[in-house]
C-alpha cells in the first residue's frame, strides 16, 4: 500500500484536528446508527463518482464498516492524488471515546 493504515487507537488524536477530514463510506442509514465524531459521511458509490470534489488540501482519514471498502477508498484517492489514511478494521473495530450512537 502506499496511503498510510492506522489503528482504531489511532483515530482518535485526528477527531478534532482542522486539517484531517473523517470520512464514514458506509451508507446513511449504517452511519446514522454509529459514526465517529466529527466524520461526514459520503457513502462510497457517491464518493466514487465525486472524488474530483473532495478537498486536496486535507487529509482524508477513511473508515467503513469492517476496513475492506476505506481502503478501496483510499487507493483511489491516493491514485489521484490526495493524501489519504484508512482505518484498519472500521468502526467495528474502534473502542474509543467519541463513538456517537442513536
Amino acid at each position: 500500500m502506499r496511503f498510510e493504515t492506522i489503528s482504531p487507537k489511532e483515530i482518535d488524536r485526528y477527531i478534532y484536528n482542522k486539517r484531517m477530514l473523517i470520512i464514514d463510506v458506509r451508507g446513511e442509514k449504517e452511519y446514522q446508527k454509529a459514526h465517529i465524531e466529527n466524520a461526514i459521511n459520503i457513502p462510497f458509490e457517491k464518493l466514487e463518482k465525486d472524488y474530483a470534489k473532495m478537498p486536496k488540501d486535507l487529509v482524508l482519514i477513511l473508515y467503513c464498516e469492517r476496513g475492506g471498502t476505506s481502503l478501496l477508498a483510499a487507493k483511489e484517492l491516493f491514485d489521484r492524488g490526495y493524501v489519504v489514511k484508512a482505518l484498519i478494521g472500521g468502526i467495528t473495530g474502534y473502542r474509543g471515546e467519541h463513538l456517537v450512537t442513536d
